[in-house]
């Protein structure tokens, strides 16, 4: 479930996301293959990269930083403890 949010993306809100995931980019890997050498996405495949080392790195700081509180949640699955 973490993996297919954008939603902790700097401006990137549930409408949006709701976008990214109807141009049928669906998880991190998706975003990175379609935007990586898009400049204007500069920033947010940055941001992915660091997502996906957090989540390699099971560091739940990283997420409860930059997800939202109303959107922890997504986070809840994966690591035993988030605040």
């Amino acid at each position: 479930m973490l993996e297919n949010t954008f939603i902790h993306l700097q401006g990137v809100g549930e409408t949006t996301e709701r976008r990214i995931w109807s141009a049928g980019v669906k998880t991190w890997d998706d975003y990175l293959a379609n935007f990586a050498n898009d400049e204007r996405y500069k920033h947010h495949c940055l941001h992915i990269e660091n997502s996906k080392h957090s989540f390699r790195k099971k560091d739940p700081d990283f997420f409860a930083s930059t997800l939202s509180s109303r959107d922890t949640w997504r986070a809840f699955p994966h690591f035993e403890k988030i605040a």
